[in-house]
Protein backbone atom coordinates (compact mmCIF):
# COMPACT_ATOMS: atom_id res chain seq x y z
CA UNK A 1 0.00 0.00 0.00
CA UNK A 2 2.91 2.33 0.77
CA UNK A 3 4.52 1.53 -2.54
CA UNK A 4 1.38 2.28 -4.52
CA UNK A 5 0.88 5.56 -2.66
CA UNK A 6 4.49 6.58 -3.26
CA UNK A 7 4.20 5.92 -7.04
CA UNK A 8 1.06 7.99 -7.17
CA UNK A 9 2.79 10.94 -5.50
CA UNK A 10 5.76 10.71 -7.93
CA UNK A 11 3.44 10.68 -10.95
CA UNK A 12 1.57 13.78 -9.78
CA UNK A 13 4.85 15.57 -9.05
CA UNK A 14 6.26 14.87 -12.56
CA UNK A 15 3.13 16.26 -14.19
CA UNK A 16 3.36 19.48 -12.13
CA UNK A 17 7.02 19.97 -13.03
CA UNK A 18 6.33 19.42 -16.78
CA UNK A 19 3.58 22.04 -16.78
CA UNK A 20 5.87 24.60 -15.14
CA UNK A 21 8.85 24.01 -17.45
CA UNK A 22 9.63 26.76 -20.14
CA UNK A 23 8.53 26.07 -23.74
CA UNK A 24 11.15 24.77 -26.14
CA UNK A 25 12.41 27.42 -28.63
CA UNK A 26 11.06 27.30 -32.19
CA UNK A 27 13.54 26.01 -34.78
CA UNK A 28 15.57 28.80 -36.51
CA UNK A 29 14.66 29.18 -40.23
CA UNK A 30 17.42 27.95 -42.47
CA UNK A 31 18.17 28.62 -46.16
CA UNK A 32 16.08 26.63 -48.59
CA UNK A 33 17.71 23.61 -50.06
CA UNK A 34 18.58 23.76 -53.80
CA UNK A 35 15.78 21.44 -54.98
CA UNK A 36 13.15 23.35 -53.00
CA UNK A 37 14.46 26.73 -54.21
CA UNK A 38 14.40 25.57 -57.83
CA UNK A 39 10.86 24.33 -57.43
CA UNK A 40 9.73 27.65 -55.95
CA UNK A 41 11.40 29.60 -58.78
CA UNK A 42 9.77 27.47 -61.42
CA UNK A 43 6.32 27.90 -59.95
CA UNK A 44 6.61 31.60 -59.08
CA UNK A 45 8.08 32.86 -62.42
CA UNK A 46 6.19 31.30 -65.32
CA UNK A 47 7.01 34.35 -67.48
CA UNK A 48 10.64 33.22 -67.66
CA UNK A 49 9.54 30.13 -69.54
CA UNK A 50 7.53 32.05 -72.17
CA UNK A 51 9.00 31.99 -75.69
CA UNK A 52 8.75 35.38 -77.40
CA UNK A 53 7.55 35.32 -81.00
CA UNK A 54 10.13 36.84 -83.41
CA UNK A 55 9.18 40.21 -84.83
CA UNK A 56 8.10 40.26 -88.50
CA UNK A 57 8.98 43.12 -90.82
CA UNK A 58 6.48 43.25 -93.70
CA UNK A 59 8.04 44.75 -96.83
CA UNK A 60 5.98 45.66 -99.88
CA UNK A 61 7.58 45.80 -103.33
CA UNK A 62 6.65 45.31 -106.95
CA UNK A 63 6.41 41.64 -107.78
CA UNK A 64 8.80 41.51 -110.70
CA UNK A 65 12.43 42.06 -111.72
CA UNK A 66 12.39 45.81 -111.05
CA UNK A 67 15.96 47.07 -110.59
CA UNK A 68 15.33 48.20 -107.00
CA UNK A 69 13.67 44.90 -106.07
CA UNK A 70 16.50 42.74 -107.41
CA UNK A 71 18.89 43.32 -104.46
CA UNK A 72 15.98 42.73 -102.09
CA UNK A 73 15.34 39.33 -103.69
CA UNK A 74 19.05 38.52 -103.34
CA UNK A 75 19.02 39.25 -99.59
CA UNK A 76 15.80 37.26 -99.19
CA UNK A 77 17.41 34.27 -100.87
CA UNK A 78 20.63 34.59 -98.89
CA UNK A 79 18.93 34.92 -95.50
CA UNK A 80 15.85 32.80 -96.01
CA UNK A 81 13.91 35.82 -94.81
CA UNK A 82 15.48 35.69 -91.32
CA UNK A 83 17.64 38.64 -90.26
CA UNK A 84 20.78 38.20 -88.11
CA UNK A 85 18.98 39.49 -85.02
CA UNK A 86 16.23 36.89 -85.41
CA UNK A 87 13.55 39.10 -86.97
CA UNK A 88 11.74 37.76 -90.01
CA UNK A 89 11.04 39.51 -93.31
CA UNK A 90 7.70 38.94 -94.97
CA UNK A 91 7.63 39.95 -98.63
CA UNK A 92 4.29 41.49 -99.60
CA UNK A 93 3.99 41.40 -103.42
CA UNK A 94 2.40 44.43 -105.07
CA UNK A 95 1.33 44.87 -108.69
CA UNK A 96 0.20 48.52 -108.88
CA UNK A 97 0.48 51.81 -106.94
CA UNK A 98 -3.16 51.74 -105.83
CA UNK A 99 -2.58 48.40 -104.14
CA UNK A 100 0.49 49.71 -102.33
CA UNK A 101 -1.50 52.74 -101.16
CA UNK A 102 -4.24 50.50 -99.77
CA UNK A 103 -1.78 48.24 -97.95
CA UNK A 104 0.03 51.18 -96.36
CA UNK A 105 -3.22 52.87 -95.36
CA UNK A 106 -4.42 49.69 -93.65
CA UNK A 107 -1.08 49.14 -91.92
CA UNK A 108 -0.59 45.81 -93.66
CA UNK A 109 2.99 46.61 -94.64
CA UNK A 110 5.65 48.16 -92.43
CA UNK A 111 8.03 49.31 -95.16
CA UNK A 112 8.17 49.53 -98.93
CA UNK A 113 10.55 49.67 -101.87
CA UNK A 114 9.31 51.86 -104.70
CA UNK A 115 9.76 54.65 -107.19
CA UNK A 116 10.57 58.04 -105.68
CA UNK A 117 7.82 59.93 -107.51
CA UNK A 118 5.28 57.16 -106.95
CA UNK A 119 5.91 57.05 -103.21
CA UNK A 120 5.60 60.84 -103.02
CA UNK A 121 2.21 60.56 -104.73
CA UNK A 122 1.16 57.90 -102.20
CA UNK A 123 2.11 60.25 -99.37
CA UNK A 124 0.27 63.14 -100.96
CA UNK A 125 -2.86 61.03 -101.47
CA UNK A 126 -3.30 60.48 -97.76
CA UNK A 127 -0.66 58.13 -96.37
CA UNK A 128 0.78 60.96 -94.28
CA UNK A 129 2.67 58.60 -91.96
CA UNK A 130 4.91 57.39 -94.81
CA UNK A 131 8.59 58.36 -94.47
CA UNK A 132 11.41 58.13 -97.00
CA UNK A 133 14.61 56.73 -95.52
CA UNK A 134 17.00 56.11 -98.40
CA UNK A 135 17.46 56.54 -102.12
CA UNK A 136 18.55 53.17 -103.52
CA UNK A 137 18.88 53.46 -107.29
CA UNK A 138 20.29 56.26 -109.42
CA UNK A 139 20.03 54.91 -112.94
CA UNK A 140 17.94 52.19 -114.59
CA UNK A 141 15.38 53.72 -117.02
CA UNK A 142 15.91 54.24 -120.75
CA UNK A 143 14.17 55.04 -124.03
CA UNK A 144 14.44 52.15 -126.49
CA UNK A 145 13.76 53.12 -130.12
CA UNK A 146 14.90 52.56 -133.74
CA UNK A 147 18.35 53.74 -134.73
CA UNK A 148 17.17 56.99 -136.31
CA UNK A 149 15.61 58.37 -133.12
CA UNK A 150 17.85 60.98 -131.52
CA UNK A 151 15.40 63.17 -129.56
CA UNK A 152 11.77 63.62 -128.52
CA UNK A 153 11.32 65.65 -131.70
CA UNK A 154 11.91 62.50 -133.74
CA UNK A 155 9.06 60.81 -131.85
CA UNK A 156 6.48 63.57 -132.14
CA UNK A 157 3.18 62.11 -133.32
CA UNK A 158 4.45 58.57 -132.69
CA UNK A 159 3.27 55.84 -130.33
CA UNK A 160 5.21 55.57 -127.09
CA UNK A 161 4.92 52.50 -124.90
CA UNK A 162 5.12 53.10 -121.15
CA UNK A 163 4.33 51.22 -117.94
CA UNK A 164 1.81 52.46 -115.37
CA UNK A 165 1.56 56.27 -115.63
CA UNK A 166 2.43 56.54 -111.91
CA UNK A 167 5.49 54.34 -112.36
CA UNK A 168 9.03 55.67 -112.29
CA UNK A 169 9.89 55.31 -116.01
CA UNK A 170 6.67 57.05 -117.06
CA UNK A 171 6.98 59.88 -114.54
CA UNK A 172 10.55 60.61 -115.55
CA UNK A 173 9.81 60.43 -119.29
CA UNK A 174 6.79 62.72 -119.03
CA UNK A 175 8.88 65.28 -117.16
CA UNK A 176 11.61 65.06 -119.79
CA UNK A 177 9.04 65.63 -122.57
CA UNK A 178 7.61 68.70 -120.87
CA UNK A 179 11.04 70.19 -120.30
CA UNK A 180 11.86 69.65 -123.99
CA UNK A 181 8.82 71.77 -124.85
CA UNK A 182 6.33 69.03 -125.70
CA UNK A 183 2.85 68.29 -124.40
CA UNK A 184 2.75 64.55 -123.60
CA UNK A 185 -1.02 64.43 -124.07
CA UNK A 186 -1.16 66.02 -127.50
CA UNK A 187 2.27 65.55 -129.09
CA UNK A 188 2.49 61.80 -128.57
CA UNK A 189 0.23 58.76 -128.46
CA UNK A 190 1.02 57.15 -125.13
CA UNK A 191 0.05 53.54 -124.55
CA UNK A 192 0.35 52.22 -121.00
CA UNK A 193 0.98 48.49 -120.72
CA UNK A 194 3.18 46.02 -118.83
CA UNK A 195 6.86 45.98 -119.70
CA UNK A 196 6.69 42.41 -121.00
CA UNK A 197 4.08 43.44 -123.57
CA UNK A 198 6.07 46.52 -124.56
CA UNK A 199 9.06 44.28 -125.25
CA UNK A 200 7.05 42.11 -127.64
CA UNK A 201 5.57 45.08 -129.47
CA UNK A 202 8.95 46.73 -129.93
CA UNK A 203 10.58 43.56 -131.19
CA UNK A 204 7.73 43.02 -133.66
CA UNK A 205 7.97 46.61 -134.91
CA UNK A 206 4.56 47.70 -133.57
CA UNK A 207 5.89 50.41 -131.26
CA UNK A 208 7.83 53.52 -132.17
CA UNK A 209 9.59 53.72 -128.80
CA UNK A 210 9.34 52.30 -125.29
CA UNK A 211 10.35 53.70 -121.93
CA UNK A 212 11.66 50.71 -120.00
CA UNK A 213 13.63 49.80 -116.92
CA UNK A 214 16.31 47.18 -116.72
CA UNK A 215 16.36 44.21 -117.21
CA UNK A 216 13.65 44.79 -119.87
CA UNK A 217 15.99 47.07 -121.81
CA UNK A 218 18.50 44.24 -122.12
CA UNK A 219 15.76 41.74 -122.99
CA UNK A 220 14.39 44.00 -125.73
CA UNK A 221 17.79 44.66 -127.32
CA UNK A 222 18.73 40.95 -127.27
CA UNK A 223 15.46 39.78 -128.80
CA UNK A 224 15.58 42.51 -131.43
CA UNK A 225 19.10 41.50 -132.40
CA UNK A 226 18.07 37.85 -132.71
CA UNK A 227 15.21 38.81 -135.03
CA UNK A 228 17.20 41.31 -137.08
CA UNK A 229 15.37 44.39 -135.78
CA UNK A 230 17.58 47.45 -135.32
CA UNK A 231 16.85 48.96 -131.93
CA UNK A 232 18.99 51.09 -129.66
CA UNK A 233 18.99 52.98 -126.40
CA UNK A 234 18.05 56.38 -127.74
CA UNK A 235 20.28 59.33 -126.73
CA UNK A 236 17.42 60.89 -124.73
CA UNK A 237 18.77 61.49 -121.25
CA UNK A 238 16.01 61.04 -118.70
CA UNK A 239 18.34 62.13 -115.90
CA UNK A 240 18.79 65.75 -116.93
CA UNK A 241 15.38 66.83 -115.67
CA UNK A 242 17.00 68.40 -112.61
CA UNK A 243 20.54 69.66 -112.09
CA UNK A 244 21.62 68.99 -108.52
CA UNK A 245 24.60 69.52 -106.29
CA UNK A 246 23.65 66.57 -104.10
CA UNK A 247 24.24 63.88 -106.74
CA UNK A 248 26.31 63.20 -109.83
CA UNK A 249 25.40 64.63 -113.21
CA UNK A 250 23.70 62.07 -115.46
CA UNK A 251 22.00 60.39 -112.51
CA UNK A 252 18.83 61.01 -110.56
CA UNK A 253 17.02 59.54 -107.53
CA UNK A 254 15.00 56.66 -108.97
CA UNK A 255 13.91 54.32 -106.19
CA UNK A 256 13.75 54.47 -102.44
CA UNK A 257 13.23 52.62 -99.17
CA UNK A 258 10.33 53.97 -97.13
CA UNK A 259 8.63 53.02 -93.87
CA UNK A 260 5.62 54.01 -91.85
CA UNK A 261 6.31 56.28 -88.88
CA UNK A 262 4.87 53.58 -86.62
CA UNK A 263 7.60 51.23 -87.87
CA UNK A 264 10.30 53.76 -87.05
CA UNK A 265 8.81 54.31 -83.58
CA UNK A 266 8.75 50.59 -82.76
CA UNK A 267 12.17 49.55 -81.34
CA UNK A 268 12.02 45.96 -82.62
CA UNK A 269 10.76 46.85 -86.10
CA UNK A 270 13.17 49.76 -86.38
CA UNK A 271 16.09 47.48 -85.49
CA UNK A 272 14.96 44.93 -88.08
CA UNK A 273 14.68 47.66 -90.70
CA UNK A 274 18.22 48.84 -89.94
CA UNK A 275 19.48 45.28 -90.44
CA UNK A 276 17.64 45.02 -93.74
CA UNK A 277 19.16 48.30 -94.95
CA UNK A 278 22.64 46.93 -94.27
CA UNK A 279 21.90 43.67 -96.06
CA UNK A 280 20.47 45.56 -99.05
CA UNK A 281 23.77 47.37 -99.48
CA UNK A 282 25.64 44.08 -99.23
CA UNK A 283 23.28 42.55 -101.79
CA UNK A 284 24.04 45.27 -104.35
CA UNK A 285 27.75 44.60 -103.86
CA UNK A 286 27.18 40.87 -104.21
CA UNK A 287 25.25 41.40 -107.45
CA UNK A 288 28.09 43.41 -108.94
CA UNK A 289 30.74 40.86 -107.99
CA UNK A 290 28.66 37.73 -108.75
CA UNK A 291 26.14 38.56 -111.52
CA UNK A 292 25.46 34.96 -112.53
CA UNK A 293 24.93 33.66 -109.00
CA UNK A 294 22.88 36.71 -108.06
CA UNK A 295 20.67 36.24 -111.11
CA UNK A 296 19.98 32.64 -110.14
CA UNK A 297 18.92 33.80 -106.68
CA UNK A 298 16.65 36.49 -108.13
CA UNK A 299 15.01 34.03 -110.53
CA UNK A 300 14.43 31.61 -107.66
CA UNK A 301 12.66 34.31 -105.63
CA UNK A 302 10.61 35.46 -108.64
CA UNK A 303 9.41 31.90 -109.21
CA UNK A 304 8.55 31.46 -105.52
CA UNK A 305 6.76 34.77 -104.94
CA UNK A 306 5.67 36.10 -108.33
CA UNK A 307 4.97 33.02 -110.45
CA UNK A 308 7.54 34.33 -112.92
CA UNK A 309 9.32 32.44 -115.67
CA UNK A 310 12.11 35.01 -115.99
CA UNK A 311 15.41 33.65 -117.26
CA UNK A 312 18.63 34.26 -115.35
CA UNK A 313 20.77 35.11 -118.38
CA UNK A 314 19.23 38.52 -119.25
CA UNK A 315 19.31 39.46 -115.57
CA UNK A 316 23.03 38.72 -115.44
CA UNK A 317 23.61 40.68 -118.63
CA UNK A 318 21.64 43.63 -117.26
CA UNK A 319 23.70 43.62 -114.05
CA UNK A 320 26.93 43.57 -116.06
CA UNK A 321 25.76 46.27 -118.49
CA UNK A 322 26.42 49.10 -116.06
CA UNK A 323 23.00 50.58 -116.81
CA UNK A 324 21.83 50.07 -113.22
CA UNK A 325 23.59 52.34 -110.74
CA UNK A 326 23.06 51.68 -107.03
CA UNK A 327 23.98 53.85 -104.08
CA UNK A 328 22.08 53.66 -100.80
CA UNK A 329 21.99 57.27 -99.56
CA UNK A 330 19.92 58.69 -96.67
CA UNK A 331 17.18 60.93 -98.06
CA UNK A 332 17.92 63.72 -95.58
CA UNK A 333 21.46 63.96 -96.95
CA UNK A 334 20.05 64.90 -100.37
CA UNK A 335 17.93 67.84 -99.29
CA UNK A 336 16.97 70.37 -100.54
CA UNK A 337 17.73 69.00 -104.03
CA UNK A 338 15.69 65.83 -103.50
CA UNK A 339 12.64 67.84 -102.47
CA UNK A 340 12.92 70.15 -105.50
CA UNK A 341 13.46 67.15 -107.81
CA UNK A 342 10.31 65.40 -106.57
CA UNK A 343 8.31 68.60 -106.95
CA UNK A 344 9.58 68.97 -110.53
CA UNK A 345 8.43 65.46 -111.45
CA UNK A 346 5.15 65.22 -109.53
CA UNK A 347 4.15 68.89 -109.80
CA UNK A 348 3.21 68.79 -106.10
CA UNK A 349 4.90 70.19 -103.01
CA UNK A 350 5.94 67.68 -100.36
CA UNK A 351 6.13 68.43 -96.63
CA UNK A 352 9.55 68.07 -95.01
CA UNK A 353 8.10 65.49 -92.61
CA UNK A 354 8.01 63.07 -95.56
CA UNK A 355 11.77 62.64 -95.17
CA UNK A 356 12.69 60.44 -92.21
CA UNK A 357 14.80 61.91 -89.46
CA UNK A 358 18.33 60.45 -89.20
Amino acid sequence: MKIRFTLLILLVLSMVLAACAPAAPSPVPTEQSEPAAAEATATSAPAAEMVMEPVTLRVGAKCGPSPHAMPFFVLMAQTGGVLPGGAQIEFVPVTEPAQMTALLSAGKVDAMLGFIAQSANIYQKGVKNLRMLDVLLWKGFYVVAPQEVKSWEDLKGKTLLMPDPQGGPSQLALTSMRQAGFNPETDFTIQNLPASEAVQLMVSGKGDAAILSEPFVTITLNKAKQQGVALQIAPINLYDVYQAQAWESGQAPINGLLALQETLDDPALSAALAEMRTLYIEATEFMSANPDEASDLIVWQLMEHCDSNMSAKPLSMAIQSGRMVYGVTPARDLLPDLDAYIEEITQIEIDDVFYAEP
